[in-house]
């Protein structure tokens, strides 16, 4: 995971190569002449305003990115608000120059990679997080923890308790469930429970920082490699394979 692509705001001269949502073979890249700017008739009225404030100065934007790949060519379109920010000039010192803000970006670009064996209803939520990351970190956040949910699902873990006759069944709340991680899963107990409390501050507090969003979905990130990939294990299996084969390993 490249964490300076989602850092949320960049250059007008500039958009990240974001990787295809589509094909996740292109690198997207700004269409000449698509990007648009405007300012609210309220912005332009007020900058003759006796107290007016550089704060008080932004417009919006939209562009279009395109995937150079032949068989592809998505088209992703960007949009947000445009600011001034202050940065350090090597000949004039502090100046100002404006900054984007993107506010949605559809479709989503895929902020980090997942196995192909992922199920499908923690894949939706994944996807949906990469959407929501550009909207709202806390409900992106939130989509995390559902994913990791539904990933317990996809290792048989219960959702339920086993009552004793005559009781109800319970529904098992995820930091119960994740106890019961077993094997190797068990292994990444830890990780699957700092998702869990993420996901929290998300749902209860309505704001995640960026910073620790993008934590979490390099966490999730490494997490789904071992338990579905089974990156380590692999790894370990083919360092076994070379010392056997002494460094000479047939094609």
């Amino acid at each position: 995971m490249n964490r300076d692509l989602w850092h949320g705001v960049f250059a007008e001269d500039h958009f990240p190569p974001f990787p295809c949502p589509t094909c996740q073979a292109g690198v997207l890249r700004l269409e000449e002449g698509t990007l648009q700017k405007r300012a609210p008739k309220f912005v332009l009225d007020r900058a003759n305003h006796p107290d007016w404030d550089i704060d008080w100065d932004f417009s919006r934007f939209i562009a279009f990115m395109r995937c150079p790949a032949p068989s592809c060519g998505e088209v992703v379109t960007v949009a947000g608000r445009v600011e001034d920010t202050e940065y350090e000039d090597d000949e004039v010192g502090w100046a100002m120059k404006e900054a984007l803000y993107p506010s949605s970006v559809l479709p989503a670009p895929h902020v980090i990679s997942f196995p192909e064996k992922l199920n499908s209803k923690s894949k939706r939520h994944l996807l949906k997080a990469f959407e929501l990351l550009w909207i709202d970190a806390g409900a992106s956040a939130n989509r995390l923890r559902i994913c990791v949910e539904v990933l317990l699902d996809q290792f048989k873990v219960p959702r339920n308790n086993k009552p004793k006759i005559g009781k109800k069944r319970v529904r098992l709340s995820l930091g119960t469930r994740l106890t019961k991680l077993k094997g190797k899963t068990a292994s990444q107990k830890h990780i699957l429970d700092a998702l869990r409390v993420i996901g929290n501050v998300g749902s209860h507090d309505g704001h995640t920082e960026r910073d620790t969003l993008l934590i979490a979905f390099s966490l999730l990130e490494d997490v789904l490699a071992e338990l579905i990939d089974k990156r380590t294990a692999n790894r370990d299996k083919l360092a076994r394979q070379i010392v056997a084969a002494n460094g000479k390993l047939k094609d």
